[in-house]
Formats: C-alpha cells, structure tokens, sequence
C-alpha cells in the first residue's frame, strides 16, 4: 500500500449516480423538514450530501469546481440549519474529511492531514459517536504518513485508531502491535479486524522497502488475526435470497496473499522463521475466503424461529419493490422509509443467528491433499488488479504461485473467449496460439507438477473473468502443422474438466448423492409449430427429450404445461430437471438472468429469474440448463451471478449451463451423448466430457464454438 487508491473507473455511470443521489437525497431533506423530524436525521442526510458532492471529484477533473460549490452550500445549509433549529451538530463530519481530503484530494496531502489532526483535537467526549469518529481521524492521519512513506509514524496512529474502540481501563496496556494481535485485545473491537488489516499493509510497505524479514512476519500475521476476527453480513435481493458477504475487501485480501507469497518464496531461506506448510494454510485460505460463499439452507437454524423471520423478510421486500414502483406521494415514500427500516432491523436479527451457524473453517492443505483422489487436481484462482494467483493441489504436490500480470491476462483471456463463442469458418492458428498462451500463464506449470497420467479430474475454481473461460478448449500444445480445429490438442481430450464457485461449495456438492423421487426426470420445452416462427421450437428439444427418457422416466411439460408457476410448484419432486429454453443475460445488472418458458416470433415471456430460483428447495438434484448465457452474469465479490449459480444455491449438486448463446444442434446432441454415457459413468462431468470428445471426433472441422459453451459445474 504504497499510495491511496485514485478511483477513476466508470466515470460516466458515476457521474449519473452522483446526480441521481443528489436529487433522491434533496427529496428526502424536504420530506423530512416537512414532518419535522428529529434534528438527527436531518443532520444524517446533509452529511451524506456532503459526502456525495466530495464524490464527484472521482469522476472528473472539469467538475472539481462544482464539487467544491456543492461541498461548501451543504455544509453552509447544515449550519444554517442548526441555529434555526437552535441545536447543536451531533456528528463531527469526519466522514467528510476522509471523502474530500484523503480519497479524492491527493494533490492536497498537507490539508488532508491537518484537517485530520484538527478533527482529532475537537472531538469532544460527549458526542455519541465519540470513540467511532477518534478512530477515524487517527486512520486518516495513519493513510496520510503511509503516503509520505512514515511508516513507523503511520503504524503509531494506527495502535491508536486501534485503541479508540476498546475500553479505556484496558486500552492503555497495549503499547505495541504484538500486544494488539493477543486474543485478549484484538477481539474486543467491533472494527479491529480493519485496523489490524491496515496495520498489516503497512508493515508489508515498510518490508518492501527495508528487506527487514521481521516486518513481513509481522504483516503476515496482521493479516492472519485480522482474517480471523473478518466481518460477516447477511445480504437479501428484493426475491428474498439470502447470502453472505465478507467486508475485509477484495483489495485487503490483495496485500495480504501478496505477503504470504512473499514469505512463500523466503521460507526455504529463512526455515526457523518462516514455517511452509502454515504459510501454505493461509494462502489457500485467503484466496477461498473471497470466493463465491453461497449462504446453503444448513447455513440457517432449521426452526421455525428462523421461519418466521425469513418470510417476515421476504415480504418486506417485496413491499420495497412494490413502494418503489411509481408512487411518489408522501405516505408511499414514508412507507417505503418504514419498509426499509423494518426489514435492516429483521435482517440483522436474522444475520447474527444464521452467522453463528456459519461454518467458515478452512481445512489444512494437507488435509485437503489426503480427501482428494488419486486422480484429482484443485486449482483455485485468485485474480486482484495487479496479480493474478494460483494455488494447485494434488495427493502428492502443491503448486503455489502467481499467474503473471492480470492486465496481460485478461487481454488474452479476452481473445480467447472472443475466439471460441464465434462461428469460425477457417482454422485460426493465430487465435488458438493466443490461446496457448493462456493455457501456458494458468495450467501449465501447475500441471507439470501433477501426476502425469491421463484423464485426470481437474476441479477448477475461477475468479471474475476467468468465470467465462471454457478452460477445456484450451490448447495444451500447438505445432505448424495443425490446420484444423480437430487436430488441436485441447484441454479435453487428456483431462476432465468441472468448475465449483468455491471449495466449499464443491466440498459439500462431491458427497451428495443424486436424491431420490419415485419422479425421476422432468422435461421443460415450449413447442411452436406454425412457421415461420418453427425456429423457435428448438428442434433439439426433440432429441435432447427421448435421450433423457432412455436414461430416466421423464414427465415432460411441453405446449400448455411449459410455464414457469408449474416448474416452481412441481420442482421439488424431481430427481433431474431438464429445460431446452431459451435464456438471457444482461451483465449490466447484478442478477439479470432468465429463462423464458414461452416464446413468439416477436418476443420471449413467462420469465422465471435467479432470485425465485434460488428460494426453491432443491437439495441433491441435477438442473440440465440448455438454454443460452445461462452459466454467465455479473460478477462482484460474491461471485458471478449465473442462473446455474441460482441452482446451486436451491441445494442442486450439478449443472449444467452455457457460456453465450449456443448452437441448438450441436448442444443437444452432446447433451444426447451425456445421457446415454451416464449409463455406465457415475461422475456426471466425465459423462459430459466423454459427450464432447466423442462430438468432436464425429463432426468435420467444427470450431470450440459448438461443444466447448456447454460447461459442468458442482
């Protein structure tokens, strides 16, 4: 953490944003006044005022002078506000300071600092949030010396930002970092784990520089307490999905496996300081925690308690989607306040008992090796802005180490789905040699240390983009020679592939059984037969259906029966669910994925989305999704949010799903394959591979377009 970050990604949907908050925010000022509400609130919506005018200063330069108009005007009102109230200021505007001066003023180093110690000297005591806003001045002043490179006066005010949240009787018994970290201390603070965190940074800086091991052992451990005492919420879409967060963010987990790294390399040097297998246990450990942690029904207390309140929280949801759809007098928006209130109240009530539940532990590595197979390789991804890392375990090796630079990367990870989801008439050597490279920077060292043998399982766990890389199509050796897309030496054809959203997830899913139902199978497919609309009948709805029916006994919803209430009411009495559909994504909202279970020339309807998806229960079954852009979606620290991800998180232990939009033919007849080899394989990820391979060998210079989409996940 050399410098604060200089946030100037998507300057134009920020900069709609800003203007979009102002005037919700101006709404609610005069809502406010109008019912003449307790000074506290009033004073909550200037400070967010402020906040959001010192915000533009993130999007550009021209508006620096707006910014600074705005940012004065609010806090003229706000004092304005007060003497005609005849009220005092109940918050010290510390939050403003670190908006305007720390994260957006960098040019103005020296005020951001000053107004940091000023705003320490004049907290006063009796303020409310006394000890919240001591805290924060202290880190303001800490990021301030950490951008002049003052380590060791960055780490003094940090102790004490750290200090300010434990009680004062004990507070002054810590006098160094090493006291900080003892159990007795770091866990009395509701936001230790932050400044633990910080602290950790600053010693990683202060190692970077001075070469000094104590510092990184030290960082290194910051980083380990700080993971420990993490803070988790519950988090709930306006469909009632319930799922974790984890807020030490993705940049803190950035620097802390960046120290772990680091002392990875040095263990060998430094063996009585550095202890491998330990560093080892944090590393993979820091890269799951910020997976796809899909909060599974186990995760809550099965009472009727927790009943109560998570459909008392659903509804209010839905009351919030309601209240936000066109009304805009005041009793609706008051409602609409009060929905809001309720159901923050409802959810934190539910997050700290569900949290308790929460099984986070991370097994050892050596653990993990001896419960992997002989013929099974993990490879967990981590991708931050600057790295990109990988962790690979077998029974016999470890692999840790970085992937490279991820710009480089997602360059030419960019190319190569480019490549594969399009129809190519000709053999694009100079495509799949891009291609090679990606197989070279992600699988090939880590693969050089695994058993040799062929047809291992790789369980493949992705990070942000590489979530959309069908890893299979890889090349794993390219000569001059090869002119042809069958003659490639793809991924495919010497291992099996299968992705989880995380080890949990895969830990949990690799047990299950698929469940038991004297109702094996269901068929889901719209039939159209008039032209000239026949194109969107799927003619492999045909096919896909007797091959599913060869397999299990299938009750097919088709014509009239295919509708999205008749799947949600009778899911949950099948084994396997089968839909030939058409699907969409829109990666411009979070969880903006469908399946549409009518269809006419003009248009798709009868949608079914991944919030009422993942409020089934769906425990131990298989969901056969072939449908497009079904296995894609927009990707945030909680992972990508596909509709085989919904599935997942209803309890199904496979999908199948597709990476854009798929060729019908091609697919249905690998889905045909799938079937027919589950009468003998078990495992159905080798089933679907062994489809692919057996595609491949029979079609005539058929690009990766055709087979590689249709992707397997557990």
């Amino acid at each position: 953490m050399g410098s604060l970050p200089c946030r100037k990604g998507n300057v134009v949907k920020k900069a709609a944003r800003y203007h979009e908050a102002d005037s919700t925010l101006n709404e609610g000022l005069k809502l406010l006044t109008q019912q003449r509400k307790n000074s506290i609130f009033i004073q909550e919506v200037y400070r967010f005022l402020v906040v959001n005018a010192a915000g533009r200063l993130d999007t550009m330069q021209e508006s620096k002078v707006e910014a600074e108009k705005l940012y004065e005007k609010y806090r003229a009102a706000l004092k304005v506000h007060l003497k005609k109230a005849g009220q005092q200021e109940i918050y010290v505007l510390s939050d403003d300071l670190n908006a305007y001066y720390s994260y957006f003023r960098l040019d103005k180093k020296e005020d951001c600092f000053n107004a940091s110690k000023e705003v320490l000297n004049k907290i006063n005591p009796q303020v409310p949030a006394f000890h919240y806003y001591r805290e924060a001045a202290n880190v303001f002043i800490s990021e301030t010396e950490l951008m002049n490179n003052n380590y060791q006066e960055a780490l003094v005010y940090q102790l004490e930002s750290f200090k300010s949240d434990i009680n004062p009787n004990i507070a002054h018994e810590i006098k160094s970092w090493s006291d900080a970290m003892k159990p007795r201390y770091s866990s009395l603070g509701t936001n230790s784990f932050f400044t633990l965190r910080n602290a950790g940074q600053i010693y990683l800086s202060k190692y970077k520089e001075g070469k000094e091991i104590n510092d990184l052992i030290i960082a290194v451990r910051l980083f380990e307490v700080s993971d420990s005492l993490m803070s988790l919420g519950l988090t709930m879409s306006e469909g009632g999905v319930l799922s974790y967060h984890q807020e030490i963010g993705n940049a803190a987990y950035g620097f802390a496996l960046e120290a772990v790294h680091l002392a990875y390399t040095l263990a060998n040097q430094y063996p009585r300081l550095l202890n491998k297998d330990k560093i080892l246990d944090l590393a993979f450990r820091f890269i799951e925690r910020q997976k796809t942690y899909i909060l599974s029904r186990e995760d809550l207390p099965a009472n009727d308690w927790t009943a109560y309140f998570t459909t008392k929280i659903k509804k209010t949801a839905a009351d919030i989607a309601k209240l936000n759809d066109g009304y805009s007098n005041i009793d609706a928006t008051l409602g609409l306040v009060k929905a809001n209130f309720e159901y923050d109240s409802l959810l934190n009530i539910l997050s700290r008992k569900a949290t308790d539940r929460f099984n986070q532990n991370i097994q050892t590595v050596q653990k993990i090796r001896f419960d992997l197979k002989e013929d099974e390789v993990l490879l967990q991804y981590k991708v931050f802005d600057q790295l990109t890392y990988v962790f690979g375990l077998s029974r016999k090796t470890v692999f840790f180490d970085t992937v490279g630079a991820t710009s480089k990367l997602r360059v030419l990870v960019t190319q190569f789905s480019k490549l594969v989801s399009s129809k190519i008439d000709h053999f694009d050597y100079e495509g799949m040699n891009k291609a090679k490279m990606v197989y070279d920077l992600l699988l090939k060292r880590v693969l050089a240390k695994s058993p040799a043998q062929k047809n291992l399982t790789l369980i493949i766990i992705p990070d942000r983009f590489l979530t959309d890389v069908p890893f299979d199509a890889l090349p794993t050796r390219l000569d001059s020679t090869i002119n042809d897309w069958v003659k490639v030496h793809y991924l495919l054809k010497k291992y099996y592939v299968v992705y989880a959203p995380s080890w949990k997830i895969w830990q949990t899913n690799r047990y299950l059984q698929l469940a038991n139902s004297k109702y094996p199978a269901a068929f889901f497919s719209y039939t159209i037969q008039n032209n000239p609309a026949s194109n969107l009948a799927l003619a492999g709805a045909k096919i896909e259906k007797e091959a599913l029916a060869n397999f299990a006994r299938t009750t097919p919803y088709t014509s009239y029966y295919c509708t999205s209430a008749l799947f949600r009411k009778n899911a949950t009495r099948f084994r396997i669910l089968h839909f030939c559909l058409h699907g969409k994504s829109d990666l411009s909202k979070l969880d903006a994925n469908e399946l549409y279970f009518k269809t006419t020339r003009d248009n798709m309807y009868d949608p079914l989305n991944g919030d009422q998806i993942a409020n089934l229960e769906l425990k131990g079954k298989w969901a056969i999704i072939s449908a497009c852009e079904t296995g894609i979606g927009q990707t945030n620290a909680e992972g990508t949010y596909s509709l085989s991800r919904a599935f997942l998180q209803a309890g199904c232990a496979f999908t199948i799903s597709s990476l854009w939009k798929i060729n019908n033919d091609s697919s249905s007849q690998i889905l045909a394959g799938f079937y027919q080899n589950l009468q003998d394989e078990k495992k159905p990820w080798k089933a679907l591979t062994k489809a692919k391979r057996d595609y491949i060998k029979s079609m005539d210079n058929q690009p990766p377009y055709y087979w590689s989409g249709l992707i397997p996940t557990i």
